[in-house]
């Protein structure tokens, strides 16, 4: 695939914190990128940075092989064939729908037929027929959202921005744009940067997953191998592996996995990640992969078995989320499909090549 955009050791500074330090990668045309991530780490800064709403501290920013920003040149924003779609809508509230797809069009003079045609097509593509009369004022949270990416798609830019564009709707509607946007997206062909901190539209929307800490980039990667190789503890937990567990390497077992650690009398096997000889680990597994057991059941080696004891349930409509305590102070959090009570002694069950083992941040 064709190179589009190619930042080079992008920093940004507010006083003397980092909101970017050091950002460096590449995006093919057609490519959707996810930026997730916290609040703070630098996500929103990336966007504005490419949009030319903020100029680079230092780095480079290069778009077609023509470098549009650094700390001593600006391109200006209209001059870069990058649109942006903001989490508020951001529509001129006195313009119906039709005009506020159309602007762009109007300032790029383009002829009267060719704007009602462009204006006409994106409102079939985003499902807003017969609403180009209305104000935005009269149209859903849902509607509003499609009229904000119609205008940003209207001048065809080479780069389409999204920052967190489904954060303010309800959760029923969030899911349906989701599926609804990952579909569109790629129909167009579009390069998109689309920011969000919500894992599962980073999921459902990305062909690549850059997750921002403290402004770094921590992980770049497709969302399967995010997923299946977090790079470190702290990506490990943003994408659910939330059940951690503190242990000391043993010596190998055949049969196991990778990496063999010792949980007070207990043993757990995974995926070692990094530089791992001996000392202290942390072991992360996601609570979504753990079965819970009345007796001890009996196990292969592509399994890990724990014992514990219930130490809180709580009901959450479909089944029952349950806090095991492995020993004081370490809790495990499952599900189960049937009520079960506090105190009970349970057997857990997790798949190794799903458990990952990081060298120990506590040393």
């Amino acid at each position: 695939m064709t190179m589009l955009l190619k930042v080079s050791n992008l920093k940004q500074r507010y006083g003397n914190v980092y909101a970017l330090n050091d950002v460096t990668f590449t995006i093919s045309e057609g490519e959707i990128i996810a930026i997730l991530g916290p609040s703070g780490c630098g996500k929103s800064t990336l966007l504005q940075q490419i949009a030319g709403m903020q100029q680079p501290f230092m780095g480079e920013i290069e778009m077609d092989e023509v470098v549009f920003a650094t700390n001593q040149y600006q391109l200006a924003s209209e001059k870069r064939k990058v649109n942006m779609v903001f989490q508020d809508y951001a529509l001129w509230p006195h313009m119906t729908v039709f005009e506020n797809i159309a602007f762009g069009l109007k300032r790029k003079k383009l002829s009267k037929k060719e704007i009602r045609d462009r204006v006409e097509e994106l409102a079939t593509l985003m499902k807003l027929d017969g609403l180009l009369e209305r104000l935005p004022a009269h149209l859903s949270g849902g509607q509003q959202q499609r009229v904000g990416i119609a205008r940003a798609l209207a001048t065809k830019p080479r780069l389409l921005l999204m920052d967190e564009p489904l954060s303010n709707l309800d959760v029923k509607l969030r899911i349906e744009m989701r599926h609804e946007l990952s579909f569109l997206l790629r129909k167009l062909n579009i390069s998109v940067l689309y920011v969000t901190h919500d894992t599962d539209e980073a999921f459902a929307i990305a062909d690549r997953m850059m997750i921002l800490k403290d402004g770094q980039i921590e992980q770049f990667d497709t969302p399967r191998n995010v997923f299946e190789a977090p790079a470190s503890p702290w990506v490990a937990q943003l994408l659910g592996y939330i059940n951690g567990l503190q242990g000391e390497v043993a010596p190998a077992i055949e049969g196991k996995v990778s990496l063999l650690a010792k949980v007070h009398s207990q043993f757990v096997s995974g995926n070692q990640i990094g530089d791992i000889e001996q000392g202290d680990v942390e072991i992360f597994f996601h609570p979504e992969e753990v079965k819970l057991y009345a007796e001890k059941p009996n196990v292969d080696p592509e399994l890990n078995l724990l014992m514990g004891q219930v130490h809180h349930v709580v009901y959450e409509g479909l089944r029952w989320r349950v806090f095991v305590k492995v020993t004081e102070g370490l809790i495990v959090t499952a599900h189960y499909d049937t009520p079960i009570d506090s105190n009970t002694d349970v057997w857990m069950t997790f798949p190794t090549n799903r458990t990952f083992l990081y060298r120990s941040t506590y040393i």
